[in-house]
């Protein structure tokens, strides 16, 4: 389908709250934990390895098909 973009990137941001107590203040700031992640300390966010998944194991594309995709794919940007 020409024109229409396979990949698109979008920086998602997750607001956590913080808060502090006055009377306790060798505890200092605390903030909300951070939502579970498929791969923790990954810089890959999880919609890009469930897309990997997908395109691996259903699509039977081959990794190295994926890199010329994606290569093919953000040229543009």
């Amino acid at each position: 389908m020409p024109g229409i973009p396979i990949f698109q990137c979008t920086k998602r941001v997750s607001k956590r709250e913080k808060r502090a107590c006055k009377s306790c203040e060798e505890q200092g700031v605390i903030s909300a934990p951070l939502p579970p992640r498929i791969i923790e300390k990954c810089l890959a966010s999880d919609q890009i390895v469930i897309d990997t998944l997908i395109s691996k194991y259903c699509d039977h594309t081959p990794l190295y098909r994926q890199n010329a995709i994606l290569k093919r794919a953000t040229s543009g940007l």
